[in-house]
């Protein structure tokens, strides 16, 4: 089987361990890179994982973020 390139919101938030919502928030906040197809995104892997290797602030993923995020 080939190499997964795009993950769907779903395998993203699998991959991450985060929930649904907080993925679709990332995602509609540009946080995470994405492609959108009509009224679905698309992940590409490579994108995603130089996201994950930016610094947490860049990735949109600093605490004070996720504190505001979750109130």
């Amino acid at each position: 089987m080939p190499e997964k390139l795009i993950y769907t919101p779903e395998e993203t938030a699998t991959l991450l361990g985060m929930g649904m919502n907080k993925v679709y928030e990332l995602l509609a906040l540009g946080a995470i890179p994405a492609k959108k197809l009509g009224r679905k995104y698309l992940i590409p892997k490579h994108a995603l994982e130089q996201w994950l290797n930016n610094s947490p602030k860049e990735a949109g993923l600093d605490q004070e973020n996720i504190l505001k995020s979750e109130t």
